[in-house]
């Protein structure tokens, strides 16, 4: 008498768990790359949110840049002006800002508004802070008329107190080997009075 037994021979097995296991394979591959490509859309999200924010804030705070003696300084690399600040820290009402390339971040200063032909008490108020890390270029220009030639330098006078900012002002910048679309902000005092 022979017995019937259903059951899973040996080569069954075997055939059995070399397939689970290109399946497990093959989903731990899947969750690798999925896991990481969310982190890389996490650091661009991150980036892309510290581009608009930067951008948003100095597009801002140029365009109301006032005119006064001395108030608004600019080389190529380094930005002074004077403009009202709603609130950030301590810092409100008129403030002097700064921006400008430190141990490859650019960094905003505050300094209240002071006596004229003294430095600015820069972080008095209100500790520097960072706008952007892993600055790697960051470049400025300026233009004191409607087309006129772009300038590295800004330091205009009192005489006319049209000229004591200019028309407009280019940041070229780079960060996390992205670099920037062209920030032109175009100042408030000379677009009110075309």
């Amino acid at each position: 008498m022979r017995s019937t037994q259903a059951g899973l021979t040996l080569v069954e097995v075997m055939v059995a768990s070399v397939v689970f296991a290109m399946i497990m394979a093959g989903t731990t591959t899947a969750l690798r790359t999925f896991a990481s490509t969310y982190q890389r859309l996490q650091l661009e999200t991150q980036r892309t949110t510290e581009i608009r924010e930067v951008e948003r804030f100095l597009r801002e705070a140029l365009t109301d840049a006032v005119s006064g003696d001395g108030w608004f300084i600019g080389s190529q690399s380094t930005l002074s002006w004077v403009a009202p600040i709603d609130r950030v820290g301590g810092a409100a009402g008129l403030q002097h800002l700064r921006i400008v390339e430190s141990n490859g971040q650019l960094v905003l200063s505050f300094a209240p508004l002071g006596v004229a032909g003294r430095e600015p008490a820069w972080g008095q108020q209100v500790p520097d802070f960072p706008l952007i890390h892993d600055l790697q270029q960051f470049e400025l220009s300026y233009q004191p008329q409607p087309l006129a030639a772009w300038q590295s330098e800004m330091r205009l006078g009192t005489e006319d107190q049209r000229a004591a900012i200019p028309w407009a002002v280019s940041l070229q910048i780079q960060s996390h080997d992205l670099a920037w679309p062209p920030l032109v902000v175009h100042l408030q005092q000379h677009v009110e009075q075309m």
